[in-house]
């Protein structure tokens, strides 16, 4: 009896030692059926596999190599009915970059959109780089950047609005090139950008908010697609000075356009603004449109004018050039139809014909 019981004992221990030795001796390819372990090699996709910096989310890699700068707020995007739209939005930029990326691209969808007031008050960004993907900008979006220099659209830009306030104060912005695809600049667009010396908005533009240019106070050229605000109702916006200010302001210059024969409006242009280009398109200049004119020196009218409209250049001083893309005998058939309070301007400047840079 005795000697069964140690037999069996003895086949007992046996046991546990082949089995621990079992448990410890890991067969080659066993880590395959291990869910935690994973042959990187073969499945380089797998979640455990991919580098730490490929993850686009900053609350999951705060320390990761991004192309864009971190510290927006990501919007999904809905249509009126509440629908989820093939895009993001980014606003409310939080992070300490001065020189800013915004993001093409979040969670395999394009950014669409820049929110109102993403950057406004931000005293530290110096430049900011916008995306192809980008189609809107938001009211106030860069407003009071004091620190702002330089904005580049990168690639071929979809923009086609620069809205209301969009660089209203960013008095540190030396230059802006606005898209071609642009189609509308919206009241105060630019608002108090004292540093800009040259400004050209493209002959894509088809209406431009009244005051867009507003305090621009070191402005010494523009060009224009047209004269005043494009294609509108109101005879206010058939002005050179509608695009201006309404209000002094500092290195201003005050010029009374007529509205009509007993009605006139006072704008404040940039005292520096010398030069003034209109691009290919109108046909004809409204009634009073350059009227009141005191400190612009060199006027560059494209071919396509036939006509002036009656006190187009009224009470004008200071006009020295007229810069005219046509031929001579196209200026005859115009200066044929000055009409009414054009003639005394028209006759004192020297015209330059066939004008190119």
């Amino acid at each position: 009896m005795k000697k069964t019981r140690f037999i069996l004992l003895l086949l007992v221990l046996i046991g546990l030692v082949f089995v621990t030795g079992c448990s410890e001796q890991q067969l080659p390819g066993d880590d395959t059926d291990d869910p935690d372990v994973v042959d990187c090699e073969k499945n380089p996709e797998h979640e455990s596999c991919k580098d730490p910096g490929d993850d686009k989310d900053p609350d999951q890699n705060p320390d990761g190599d991004y192309p864009y700068s971190l510290g927006f707020t990501i919007y999904e995007l809905q249509d009126s009915n509440g629908n989820l739209l093939n895009g993001y939005a980014v606003g409310d930029y939080k992070g300490t970059d001065t020189e800013v990326l915004v993001p093409a691209v979040w969670k395999d969808k394009p950014v669409i959109k820049i929110i109102d007031k993403t950057f406004e008050n931000n005293d530290k960004i110096t430049k900011v780089v916008i995306p192809s993907s980008v189609k809107l900008l938001g009211n106030n979006v860069f407003a009071k950047c004091k620190s702002l220099t330089e904005v580049e659209f990168a690639g071929v830009s979809e923009l086609q609005v620069i809205p209301t306030n969009a660089f209203y104060e960013c008095t540190s912005l030396k230059s802006f090139t606005v898209p071609a695809s642009v189609i509308k600049i919206e009241k105060t667009a630019f608002y108090g950008c004292s540093s800009i010396r040259e400004l050209a908005i493209p002959a894509s533009v088809k209406a431009i908010g009244e005051g867009a240019f507003a305090a621009m106070t070191s402005l010494s050229k523009i060009t224009l697609p047209f004269v005043g605000g494009g294609a509108t109702d109101s005879t206010t916006a058939d002005l050179f000075g509608f695009v201006f200010n309404t209000v002094y302001t500092e290195y201003t210059t005050p010029i009374d356009q007529k509205v009509s024969d007993k009605n006139t409006i006072t704008y404040y242009i940039p005292t520096a603004l010398k030069t003034v280009e209109i691009l290919d398109g109108p046909i004809g200049l409204a009634y009073g449109a350059f009227s009141g004119l005191t400190n612009v020196e060199k006027l560059i009218l494209p071919k396509s004018i036939e006509r002036f409209g009656d006190n187009c250049f009224y009470g004008v001083k200071g006009l020295t050039d007229i810069y005219f893309r046509g031929e001579d005998y196209e200026w005859a058939k115009i200066a044929g139809k000055y009409t009414e309070g054009n003639v005394d301007t028209l006759d004192a400047v020297e015209v330059t014909f066939n004008y190119a840079e």
